[in-house]
């Protein structure tokens, strides 16, 4: 879930924080033996054994918070990945304009939703099955280029699947695309997540270069 990386200091394995407690182990011991019992001693605290004992019970309780804490903001970076019976639709939206959408299927309309221009949109825990995509984009957006603003295409959702739909623009129509390979939301065995690049080769005559940084080089 966390991939190591101490700063400029290099990543540490998994194997190697075996060793890191002995460590401290030594490191401590001479430190707390020397330095801090003493200077606490002299305010009169930490002289007993049952106190230290305390201390170090106190210590041991916060750093089990901290864990938790620390659990709780690495669960907004985990996968949201469909649990079995369910599946997922992702919404890529590139024209820029808001597209509406609608979604139905033989028992009606499922949901319906306001795509802000050029954002992407995931709907989540859907029965998988098939349904009916209906979009359509505001008569004031894009006149120049524009000549059908609705369209429709049919979206099959898998069991436990994320399906990505790139709403697009074709000629003068808007064009959604059902894309052939689902998304795969899984990070790697390192606890790195995945990049997964849509382009449009492009119908509003501009140029665009992409380019990918990263900190670890």
């Amino acid at each position: 879930r966390m991939n190591g990386v101490v700063g400029n200091a290099g990543t540490i394995k998994p194997d190697q924080m075996q060793v890191i407690n002995p460590l401290l182990i030594l490191f401590l011991l001479p430190l707390f033996d020397k330095i801090i019992y003493p200077a606490f001693a002299k305010c009169n605290m930490l002289v007993k054994p049952l106190q230290r004992m305390t201390a170090g019970g106190i210590l041991t309780a916060s750093s089990f918070f901290i864990s938790g804490f620390l659990e709780l903001e690495m669960m907004k970076t985990y996968a949201k990945i469909p649990a079995v019976g369910f599946s997922d639709l992702h919404f890529m939206n590139n024209i820029p304009c808001h597209v509406s959408i609608q979604l139905t299927n033989g028992t009606g309309l499922i949901h319906e939703e306001t795509i802000n221009d050029l954002e992407n949109m995931v709907l989540r825990d859907l029965e998988p099955g098939k349904y009916s995509l209906d979009m359509e984009v505001s008569s004031t957006c894009l006149p120049a280029i524009l000549t059908k603003r609705t369209a429709q295409v049919e979206i099959m959702a898998h069991d436990k699947e994320v399906t990505p739909v790139f709403l697009g623009v074709d000629g003068g129509a808007v064009f959604p695309t059902v894309l052939d390979v689902h998304d795969d939301p899984e990070k790697d065995d390192g606890a790195n997540g995945r990049l997964r690049v849509v382009y449009d080769m492009g119908n509003f005559g501009k140029s665009t270069n992409l380019t990918l940084k990263s900190p670890y080089e």
